[in-house]
């Protein structure tokens, strides 16, 4: 600032008669002023091309060539010398119009000759003044530019570092989560514990939770918390490092492995303030650990393991009992894909059946296909597929199971099981010939019979041996030979017993109302003998002088693996004294005799129509398929006791 008060200023001094020129500079000299002269408009215009930096221009008004108030407009068009005032000097014209157009032209003054030299050294020290504090204005201005400069270049570094920073701590955390490592310090006076974002996924405690010693030993697993606190408690007495690894039960009662590092901080008295250490998560290498010992016990397993590129499917790996198998050196091995003896598939097929493997939808995959041997035979195989890591890379974990030996095993087995069908059916046929011959000699026999009761006795053991014969029947005509067509056996019975009993079906007529349902042979045999005898009682006893009617049959399957078969007649009904505990009826005795067998119960129901209840449990093998279960049929048959759904 001082320099610019000691550097000498310039003024432009104009005017075309030099004695004016001396004039104005012998009044202003010894004011530190540098004078620069032009005694014409043209030779000011020159010098203001090569100066720039006047602080005024003393400018005569009368000029040859040029006035000074065009010249005026010549030097104002230039931006550069905008800023420098001009102050005019005339002799002639003092007229208001011709200071205005002095004015329009630039000029910020006007001085009248004679010239005044007081005042012009108070005008000139006046517009030198404002030049200086211009400089003064303009050298601050430059000055806080340049510290602004400095302040955003410090920001921008600071920025900069910061951006760093938190780049380096993002690395760090990324870094801490691959590794499953995280650091914390311990404030062993408060027992808080403060650690990074890692140690907070590691041990599954919030952020919004005050993290103490004590939340981690709530957690640690129980046969290791008494470890973990002497290891601890040693460190502190001791003041030396520790290195321990303990199991920690984390959210969803999940065991993880976990590896903790550590070492104490003590205080100028030499006491323990803090411990700073790393708690790292190798749960994954204790798989790995884990994984070792099942590879060491590859070499000694009887099946064939493989280990496969994830990316190729190159062999990496065969265990003893593959390169023996498929006739493999271990080193030739290596320079074989999977596809390369597997001969069931082809990259893109294969690739679809692994698919499930790689989108970690599941963690296993059986298949099927065959192996080429080095002397190009081929032997079936079960193919055991895993995804595993090893080294950092995905593998593929194969186990081989050669089904050669189950595969002729088999044959010989369904060769036997034919043989035994075909046998089993012939069985089938057999029996119902035999039940039919029976049924033939009782109807030969019963020609010669006139006693109606003993003819009607003979009926009813026709009828029961048939409806035997048809049970094997049906066995004989279908391909599972141990479940009967259950529903369609119902049906043919009503048809053959109506046929027996010469009934129409214009006058009596039958319902059936039943899922399609297969029972094992035990089980039909006896429901159909019940069946028959309550039939049978419908035809005989429910409908006299031909009356019309109808006759219900309803199987039905509940909870608790119970089934409701029902018989019900719109007929007579029973007398008011019948009991059927007490009755010497034998076809009702049969019914309660089978019933029991079967630990069920026999039920009759006379409001209304008669319906006779058979309750029958059941085991899953004795009835296919899954059955839906009558939950309103139930509640309407069983209002005391419900059975559970």
């Amino acid at each position: 600032m001082d320099e610019i008060l000691k550097n000498p200023v310039k003024i432009l001094l104009v005017d075309d008669k030099p004695e004016n020129i001396f004039a104005m500079e012998s009044v202003l000299e010894n004011q530190s002023y540098e004078f620069r002269k032009a005694y014409s408009s043209k030779e000011a215009l020159k010098i203001l091309l090569k100066e720039e930096d006047f602080a005024l221009i003393l400018m005569d008004v009368n000029m040859p060539e040029m006035n000074g108030f065009d010249t005026a407009k010549m030097i104002y068009k230039r931006e550069k010398l905008a800023h420098i005032p001009i102050i005019f000097i005339t002799a002639y014209d003092y007229s208001e119009e011709n200071l205005f157009k002095g004015y329009l032209s630039g000029g910020v003054d006007y001085i009248f000759k004679p010239v005044n030299s007081e005042l012009l050294k108070i005008k000139v020290q006046v517009f030198i003044e404002l030049f200086r504090k211009s400089r003064q204005l303009s050298v601050q201005d430059q000055h806080l530019k340049q510290i602004n400069h400095n302040l955003e270049n410090e920001v921008k570094e600071r920025r900069k570092i910061e951006e760093e920073l938190r780049l380096r701590n993002m690395q760090l955390s990324e870094a801490q989560k691959l590794t499953h490592l995280g650091s914390w310090e311990w404030n062993v006076l408060t027992n808080k514990i403060n650690g990074s974002d890692e140690i907070h996924n590691i041990y599954d405690i919030k952020r919004s939770i005050d993290f103490t010693m004590e939340n981690l030993f709530e957690k640690i697993h129980h046969a290791d918390v008494e470890k973990v606190r002497e290891t601890l408690a040693n460190s502190i007495s001791m003041g030396n490092s520790f290195d321990i690894q303990f199991r920690y039960v984390s959210a969803g009662k999940q065991i993880k492995y976990i590896n903790m590092k550590g070492r104490v901080i003590k205080n100028e008295e030499n006491e323990v303030i803090k411990m700073l250490g790393t708690s790292q998560d190798i749960s994954e290498l204790k798989k790995t650990e884990e994984q070792l010992k099942i590879f060491n016990l590859f070499e000694r397993m009887l099946n064939e393991i493989y280990i496969f590129s994830e990316r190729n499917c190159k062999v990496l790996y065969a265990n003893e009992e593959a390169l023996r198998n498929l006739g493999y050196t271990a080193n030739l091995i290596n320079n074989y894909t999977l596809f390369d003896i597997l001969t069931d598939f082809k990259k893109t097929s294969f690739k679809k059946t692994i698919t499930p493997l790689l989108n970690g939808t599941k963690d296993k995959i059986i298949t099927f296909g065959s192996f080429k041997r080095k002397d190009g035979s081929i032997y079936p195989i079960e193919l055991h597929l895993q995804l595993i890591e090893q080294n950092e890379k995905k593998v593929f974990l194969a186990t081989v199971l050669d089904l050669t030996e189950r595969k002729r095993t088999e044959q010989v087995l369904t060769a036997s099981l034919k043989e035994k069908e075909i046998l089993l059916k012939e069985v089938h046929h057999r029996v119902k010939n035999n039940l039919q011959i029976i049924y033939s000699l009782i109807n030969l026999q019963s020609n010669s019979i006139s006693d109606k009761n003993v003819l009607n006795i003979f009926k009813v053991s026709q009828n029961r041996i048939k409806s035997m014969a048809l049970i094997h029947e049906k066995l004989y005509m279908q391909n599972n030979l141990s479940m009967v067509n259950f529903t369609e056996y119902l049906s043919d019975l009503a048809s053959s017993l109506a046929y027996s009993y010469s009934i129409e079906t214009s006058h009596i007529e039958f319902k059936l109302n039943t899922q399609q349902v297969f029972l094992n042979i035990d089980l039909a045999v006896s429901l159909c003998l019940c069946a028959t005898e309550l039939i049978t009682n419908c035809f005989k006893y429910a409908f006299p002088e031909r009356r019309k009617g109808e006759i219900c049959l309803d199987l039905n399957f509940y909870g608790n693996h119970k089934m409701i078969l029902s018989i019900k007649d719109n007929g007579i009904g029973l007398p008011d004294s019948f009991d059927f505990r007490n009755n010497d009826s034998l076809g009702l005795k049969l019914v309660s005799s089978l019933v029991e067998q079967h630990h069920g119960l026999l039920k009759i129901d006379t409001n209304g129509a008669t319906t006779f209840i058979l309750e029958i449990p059941f085991k899953d093998n004795m009835i296919s398929p899954s059955l839906n279960f009558n939950r309103e049929m139930e509640e309407k048959l069983f209002p005391a006791e419900k059975l559970p759904i």
